[in-house]
């Protein structure tokens, strides 16, 4: 609690003593105490997020750049945090679900192999329903209310460069179903 430190006399030296041991400096803890919200700061072992109320302090995750390819003959994927089954169905037998955790796209539309990635500065898809208008990736976790780490968690399946599945959230518009579809592969977590 921000407000509860800053009653203690000498609260930089408290805060040090916090934080010291998770590998953050004194002049780091000065730089702390007089950032805006939102501020983050790195150590070699964890992050440290000032928001309105409180810091927030989690380990580094070192898999940001963790990548997985996935090839047509594959049923499964292990991904980090979860695992994706895939099925490929004839358009005319398919039996749709609202759930969130599945994902339906237009086969002949994608690009083997794909790619489960996490998101990256300046990526961008065209989010379902949306005809066909891009909209940057930051802004839509925005609009989810998603916070800085749980951004940081999101897989996307990529295919070439364009982003198919914000995973979890939203398909593109790009691979989704239509009356010329032959061919479905249906994702689930």
């Amino acid at each position: 609690d921000l407000e509860k430190l800053k009653t203690y006399p000498a609260s930089d030296a408290v805060m040090f003593e916090i934080l010291s041991p998770f590998g953050f400096s004194s002049s780091t803890i000065e730089q702390i105490s007089t950032s805006e919200v939102g501020s983050e700061f790195y150590s070699e072992t964890h992050t440290l997020l000032k928001d309105r109320t409180h810091l927030f302090l989690k380990a580094t995750d070192k898999k940001k750049d963790e990548s997985h390819w996935l090839s047509k003959d594959q049923l499964t994927i292990q991904l980090t945090d979860c695992q994706i089954s895939i099925q490929y169905i004839d358009a005319l037998n398919v039996e749709f679900s609202t759930a969130s955790t599945v994902a339906y796209f237009d086969l002949d539309q994608l690009q083997f192999p794909l790619q489960f990635r996490h998101w990256r500065a300046g990526d961008r898809f065209q989010p379902l329903g949306m005809n066909g208008k891009h909209k940057k990736l930051q802004d839509f976790f925005s609009d989810q209310k998603l916070s800085r780490w749980e951004k940081d968690q999101v897989w996307l399946l990529t295919s070439g460069e364009e982003i198919v599945w914000v995973v979890g959230h939203r398909s593109s518009e790009a691979f989704k179903i239509t009356a010329h579809t032959k061919r479905v592969c249906r994702m689930e977590i």
